[in-house]
C-alpha cells in the first residue's frame, strides 16, 4: 500500500500558471527536492488539502522560475546570458529558501601536464618540491567556481632562502586555461604570460592584466601575520554571487576583493625560489581569523 502511494507521489504534478499566461507542468517530487525550503513547505501544504485542484497561480517571473525548475531537475547551475539574469536566479533561490547543495568537490592537485620537469611532485599530486634555481609555473587541476570556491596551501621555503629577498618570488594567479600553453610553464607572468591577475605573496601586491597593460594594486595591509615565517598558509576564496576573489594569508582575510572575475578560471603558481615545498590542502570550509 505504501509502495503504491510512493508511486503516485512520484508521478504527481502541479500545473503552475504565471502572469504572462504561461502554464507549466512540474513534478511534485522536484518541487520538494529541498525539503527544508519555503518552496517545499508551500507544496507540502497544497498536497495535504483534500480534493484540491492542482492548478495554481504563482506571481513570479516565468523565465527565472523555469531556470529554477531546471536546476531542481539537474542540480546544475544554469548558464546565464548576463549578470542580471544570474542575479535574478540567485534571488529566486533566496526567495524560496533554497540553499545550494555543494557536497562533492574536486580534489585540489597539481596538473602534471602543465608543470616543469624540474618540479618534483608526489604520487598523490598534492605536494610539490623544488630544489634548483630555475623558475617555473605549475597549474592546479581544479577550476575555481561555485562548486570549488576555496583553495589553500602551505608554502615552506628552505633555510637558505629569505622571503624578504627581492630575488625570491612566488605568485598565485588565476588564468584562462584556453589561453595558457605548455611553453609558458618555464616563463613568468611578468613576461607576457596571459593571466587575469596574480598576487605577489611576498611583496603583498596585486597585478591585474587589462589587455596588454598590467595594473599594480598595492594591497595596503600591514599586520603581524606578515612576519617572515618559514612556513606560511595561503588561500583564495571565490564569491559566485559577486564574481569576486578574496585572498588569505595565515588565515587572515586581507580584506581585498578583486571584482568582475570570470567564472571557471584555473589557479596557477609561479615559483622563483631555489628551495621550496608547496602542500595543497583540501579544506573547503576555511576558518578565518579576524581583526578585533
Amino acid at each position: 500500500m505504501k509502495e503504491n502511494k510512493n508511486k503516485i507521489l512520484e508521478s504527481k504534478t502541479f500545473d503552475i500558471e504565471f502572469s504572462n499566461n504561461e502554464i507549466i507542468k512540474i513534478l511534485y517530487k522536484d518541487l520538494i527536492k529541498y525539503p527544508n525550503s519555503k518552496l517545499a513547505s508551500y507544496f507540502y501544504c497544497l498536497n495535504k488539502i483534500p480534493k484540491r485542484n492542482n492548478h495554481i497561480f504563482i506571481d513570479r517571473n516565468y523565465n527565472t522560475f523555469m531556470q529554477l525548475v531546471d536546476f531542481l531537475k539537474t542540480e546544475k547551475i544554469p548558464k546565464f546570458k548576463n549578470k542580471v539574469e544570474k542575479n535574478n536566479f540567485f534571488d529566486e533561490l533566496n526567495y524560496w529558501g533554497i540553499k545550494l547543495k555543494i557536497e562533492k568537490t574536486e580534489p585540489l592537485i597539481f596538473d602534471t601536464s602543465f608543470c616543469p620537469n624540474y618540479f618534483t611532485i608526489n604520487k598523490n599530486n598534492n605536494i610539490l618540491q623544488k630544489n634548483n634555481k630555475s623558475r617555473g609555473i605549475v597549474l592546479l587541476k581544479r577550476k575555481i567556481n561555485i562548486n570549488n570556491p576555496f583553495i589553500e596551501f602551505y608554502i615552506s621555503i628552505g633555510n637558505n632562502n629569505n622571503s624578504s629577498n627581492n630575488n625570491n618570488k612566488i605568485f598565485l594567479a588565476l588564468i584562462d586555461p584556453k589561453k595558457f600553453k605548455t611553453k609558458y610553464i618555464t616563463s613568468s607572468f611578468t613576461n607576457n604570460v596571459p593571466f587575469v591577475f596574480f598576487w605577489d605573496i611576498f611583496g603583498n601586491k596585486l597585478y591585474r592584466q587589462n589587455g596588454e597593460k598590467i595594473k599594480n594594486l598595492d594591497l595596503n595591509k600591514e599586520c603581524k601575520c606578515y612576519l617572515n615565517f618559514q612556513v606560511n598558509k595561503y588561500g583564495m576564496k571565490y564569491d559566485h554571487l559577486k564574481n569576486s576573489i578574496e585572498l588569505l594569508r595565515n588565515d587572515i582575510n586581507l580584506g581585498v576583493v578583486v571584482d568582475n572575475i570570470p567564472s571557471f578560471l584555473t589557479p596557477a603558481i609561479e615559483i622563483n625560489v631555489e628551495e621550496c615545498k608547496i602542500q595543497l590542502l583540501n579544506n573547503n570550509i576555511q576558518q578565518e581569523k579576524i581583526f578585533i
